[in-house]
């Protein structure tokens, strides 16, 4: 991705990887009719179930998407850890409803 400080410079946003493969059996296409489509292919062959490019209108869009599904997983995982270490049951309802919006929010993205 292009860095906005600086127009000749370039930043990366994520890293993806596979297993370790055998040169044998490396699974890597090249398709596609540009260097965009080829690029985006061989990351999508690389991610796997990790980014989803169906749902986005380009290989920004499915990252962004990505990360967004990362960090609602990391603020359940914490949510639900909140929840069972509290001992107000006030408390608890407000975070509860906050998992319970959390939760949904997830589901939407992975529809």
């Amino acid at each position: 991705e292009e860095s906005k400080s600086r127009e000749d410079k370039f930043k990366v946003d994520s890293y993806y990887r596979t297993d370790w493969i055998d040169y044998e059996k490396l699974p890597l296409n090249i398709e596609g009719l540009d260097l965009d489509r080829i690029y985006e292919n061989f990351i999508s062959q690389i991610a796997g179930d990790d980014l989803n490019l169906e749902k986005a209108e380009d290989i920004r869009d499915a990252v962004m998407i990505a990360k967004e599904i990362g960090s609602l997983e990391a603020y359940i995982t914490k949510l639900e850890n909140r929840i069972r270490k509290e001992k107000q049951f006030n408390l608890k309802v407000k975070f509860n409803q906050e998992l319970r919006k959390a939760k949904e929010k997830l589901k939407d993205y992975l529809k």
